[in-house]
């Protein structure tokens, strides 16, 4: 029972890790779509 108890925070960090890249990786993409918004008003 121990073994399985320590298994689920070790999963929990992964989906943890998971989430951060994702929101990480969404936010790069959003300041790429604000620097071509940016280029379009200039043009």
């Amino acid at each position: 029972e121990r073994k399985e108890h320590m298994k689920l925070p070790s999963a929990h960090e992964e989906m943890k890790k998971k989430i951060r890249d994702g929101s990480g990786k969404r936010k790069v993409g959003n300041d790429s779509n604000e620097a071509d918004n940016a280029r379009d008003k200039e043009h």
